[in-house]
């Protein structure tokens, strides 16, 4: 996000706002959408191991657990629909997080380290 740099409006008006702000929620939409399709995966090929067939039952009451607790904790969250008033932001987030490494073992690096 910071190697980007929003362009001015129409109107020459500073956009660096709004650029933020919709890179940022497009970013997270984005990786969140990657974490859901590998634990789906994930979970298809526990479910056709030998193994998992004995550990989806933990895994099961686990979930559950964490979403009582969750709701305990939220009781009154709410969901509502983020405003993107920015594309140039929303396109580079995506392929920010389309490039992001989803490997928690791997080390984080700036580009300005390694330059």
């Amino acid at each position: 996000m910071t190697q980007s740099r929003p362009s001015p409006d129409a109107y020459g008006r500073n956009t660096t706002r709004s650029f933020r702000q919709s890179f940022l929620t497009a970013y997270a939409s984005r990786i969140g959408e990657r974490l859901s399709v590998t634990t789906d995966e994930v979970d298809r090929e526990m479910a056709a191991s030998a193994g998992g067939a004995q550990l989806l039952p933990v895994l099961a009451a686990r979930e559950d657990a964490v979403r009582d607790a969750f709701e305990k904790q939220f009781p009154a969250l709410s969901q509502h629909a983020p405003t993107i008033n920015n594309r140039e932001g929303w396109v580079s987030g995506r392929a920010a997080a389309d490039q992001a490494s989803l490997h928690g073992r791997q080390a984080v690096t700036s580009s300005r380290q390694n330059a």
